[in-house]
């Protein structure tokens, strides 16, 4: 399965490159600029550019499987669900760096609390006694 476009070609004859990913060993497409796949899904996604995609003969018998089972239409489509899950797992990832900034910062500012046993005891004597003050007090305001 391959996605190629003119302009692709293009970059590649220029000097850009396919090399294997020192992580997981797929291939990843890098152009002359620098721009590789990774920072150009959005694009794939939307129909823009398309690229040619390398994958290892494991990935391709899967995307086949897949569509000869009939859990997709076509092998592109394990590609582009690929990318999609890809895509919600980088937002999610975000979500998460976000809150953790947000929560570093709230202690920083002395607004939160460390986690300890003794805090936690604190906090559970802080509910019961607020909870028992509005006890009180809607058991004041009903006589």
């Amino acid at each position: 399965m391959t996605w190629v476009s003119p302009a692709v070609k293009a970059q590649h004859q220029e000097g850009g490159s396919c090399l294997p990913c020192p992580f997981s060993g797929n291939y990843q497409v890098f152009f002359k600029d620098g721009r590789n796949l990774k920072e150009n899904w959005r694009n794939l996604m939307a129909g823009g550019n398309q690229m040619e995609v390398q994958l290892t003969s494991d990935q391709s018998a899967f995307a086949r499987r897949a569509v000869e089972d009939g859990r997709l239409p076509g092998e592109e489509d394990a590609v582009r669900e690929a990318l999609a899950l890809w895509e919600e797992r980088e937002r999610q990832r975000a979500e998460f760096i976000a809150t953790l900034d947000d929560a570093r910062a709230c202690l920083a500012r002395g607004e939160g609390r460390v986690i300890t046993q003794e805090s936690m005891r604190e906090l559970s004597a802080e509910v019961r006694e607020r909870g028992r003050a509005r006890l009180i007090a809607e058991l004041a305001h009903t006589r």
